[in-house]
């Protein structure tokens, strides 16, 4: 997980499971007290199809269900009322979620007593594709947020798979508005506390779009409509990219030219007299498609589960090109 702000962090599903986890099965304790806001997370964002193991539906509390919240949620249950957003596109419940303590164990194990908090939750099953209208969730994200931050004092984790495109997304349309800052010089800030960040091409569009509509969107449909004709303007002709990378063995489209991070060689010599090493392969940001990126280190496949051919490696440390060019981190694709 990355830390944004302390009231903001991001990252992908596994960091999730594990920052909410950590917070439930510890257990209320002496230090808990004393834990920085961004600790203790009173509201998630989920950006994709797969939700966090600790949302499980016999634990959620509709939000439409209001006759039935508990005292506690009454303040939360009068703002949600009022929230304007699509419930169509946005699934928006309260996950009661137990503290395990052992303290609380009787003598045949069993849990009594649990202690519990709850965690507004928000679910939007995106995907990470360039139809995907994920604008919907930005005028949403920054009410999410500065709720969470004003009336609780405690963080907001937006997450996706691996926290590198639909995450950043809205953590880019949160600070635009909350600044009145364009993409780009957002973007800029987001990479370098999290430097996985990479919006997919047609999120990028969304966001530099949403800066044009004084970040606000009062109708969905005029919006998606200027996105739709947005890749004919001026301005859309830097989001355009010269060449696709695609796999060798299935043709499967896999990255930009954007998403290429370029190298000059080290001048480097191969044993051999007078021959330089060429590079063979080249860096690249992290793709949303990339799997057991919360490793150190591992293979780069193809994202076609058909084909699952090797493309390179990634490592976290970094990897050297055989120009002698070291990058860190390093997502490695070879061009063989």
């Amino acid at each position: 997980m990355t830390i944004i702000l302390p009231w903001l962090n991001v990252g992908g599903i596994d960091l999730a499971n594990s920052i909410i986890n950590d917070y439930c099965l510890n257990g209320a304790t002496e230090a808990e007290e004393s834990w920085k806001n961004f600790y203790k997370p009173k509201g998630v964002i989920t950006v994709c199809p797969y939700i966090p193991k600790w949302c499980k539906a016999e634990n959620r509390i509709n939000m439409k269900c209001t006759d039935h919240f508990p005292e506690v949620l009454k303040s939360d249950c009068e703002w949600l009322k009022h929230l304007d957003y699509d419930d169509d596109y946005i699934e928006l419940h309260i996950d009661k979620i137990y503290i395990k303590n052992t303290s609380s164990e009787n003598e045949t194990g069993e849990i009594e007593n649990v202690p519990y908090d709850y965690i507004i939750h928000a679910v939007i099953r995106a995907n990470d594709d360039d139809s995907e209208p994920l604008f919907k969730a930005f005028d949403f994200t920054f009410e999410f947020v500065e709720y969470i931050k004003a009336f609780h004092d405690r963080s907001v984790i937006i997450h996706c798979m691996a926290g590198i495109s639909r995450s950043c997304t809205l953590i880019c349309a949160y600070l635009m508005k909350q600044t009145s800052k364009d993409f780009d010089s957002i973007f800029n800030i987001v990479k370098s506390s999290h430097k996985p960040a990479s919006p997919a091409n047609g999120f990028r569009r969304q966001l530099k779009l949403y800066s044009k509509f004084d970040y606000n969107i009062p109708d969905i449909y005029t919006f998606w409509n200027k996105c739709m004709n947005y890749s004919n303007s001026e301005d859309n002709a830097m989001l355009e990219t010269k060449y696709l990378y695609a796999c060798k063995a299935c043709r499967a489209s896999l990255f930009y030219e954007l998403n290429v991070i370029p190298h000059c060689a080290k001048g480097k010599h191969t044993k051999n007299k007078g021959k330089e090493n060429e590079c063979t392969s080249i860096f690249i940001e992290p793709m949303d498609w990339m799997a057991n990126l919360e490793l150190q280190e591992g293979k780069i496949n193809c994202k076609n589960i058909n084909c699952n051919s090797k493309l390179g490696y990634f490592s976290w440390h970094g990897r050297t090109c055989n120009c002698g060019f070291i990058q860190a981190p390093a997502f490695q694709v070879s061009y063989s």
